[in-house]
């Protein structure tokens, strides 16, 4: 409940402007992959990596395709505006159609402060949302220190499993109450087309006094249209740091773009 009293406190949405630098990189890998696909053609000159596969998760898996980008973003609250300006970007690897699918999809932003969160065209409640004492059941686990801030490292899950909820942990500062660390998951009875898993880890600090920020955030999702086909996962790393508070561009700079 104190969580929810001090949303809007710590919700980085309540500031006049912010920016950041953001550095993020996408991978797509192959996985539940059979051993003649080495056969396939189109991999014949990455034969040298299926020796490299990595096996040690649920599904082997082999990295084929990844997009890096380095970017200013920045924000203004009234009008509300954002624009991003790309300072560098790279992209290596075999690009196909599937690829181009679901590339899009990678670049999911999720502020855990909503009250509904958009994913893969689906609304998920947030679990801290205003109404989510409906939806979640919580236990706390544990005090931690994270970053030299005490933390109460509590846990959720949903009441109806059926529903678009998430599960997970959130680490909560134990002072202003924001959320310092979160990790969440869909459930299995989520039902998202040819998304067999997906979960984000988000990391917070506080850049100035009650002004906490996304530093970094990490996602998974497995991309899969059967149990005995192949599929993909796509994983994106994120960093952002240089923040710049409460000082809005002019109107002129979001223009033309």
């Amino acid at each position: 409940k104190k969580v929810l009293n001090n949303k809007k406190i710590n919700n980085r949405e309540k500031l006049d402007a912010y920016e950041y630098e953001s550095y993020t990189k996408v991978e797509f890998d192959l996985n539940n992959i059979k051993e003649s696909l080495a056969d396939k053609k189109i991999l014949k000159s990455f034969e040298f990596v299926f020796d490299q596969m990595d096996t040690t998760q649920e599904k082997n898996y082999l990295p084929i395709f990844m997009t890096e980008s380095l970017s200013d973003v920045c924000f203004r609250r009234e009008p509300k505006l954002l624009k991003e300006v790309i300072k560098g970007a790279k992209v290596s690897g075999v690009e196909n159609e599937s690829i181009n699918q679901f590339l899009g999809d990678m670049y999911q932003n999720i502020n855990i402060y909503d009250n509904d969160l958009l994913a893969f065209n689906k609304s998920f409640t947030s679990p801290i949302a205003a109404y989510c004492l409906g939806f979640y059941d919580y236990k706390i686990q544990d005090t931690v220190i994270i970053d030299g801030k005490y933390c109460f490292e509590v846990t959720y899950q949903p009441k109806r499993r059926q529903e678009l909820l998430f599960e997970g942990t959130m680490w909560i500062h134990d002072t202003t109450y924001a959320i310092k660390k979160l990790n969440a998951a869909i459930t299995e009875s989520a039902n998202i087309n040819w998304i067999n898993h997906f979960s984000v880890t988000q990391y917070y600090d506080e850049v100035e006094s009650e002004v906490w920020m996304l530093t970094g955030d990490e996602m998974l999702v497995d991309f899969n249209f059967s149990d005995k086909k192949m599929g993909m996962y796509g994983r994106k790393r994120s960093s952002y740091n240089h923040f710049v508070i409460n000082q809005p561009r002019d109107m002129n700079f979001f223009k033309g773009f």
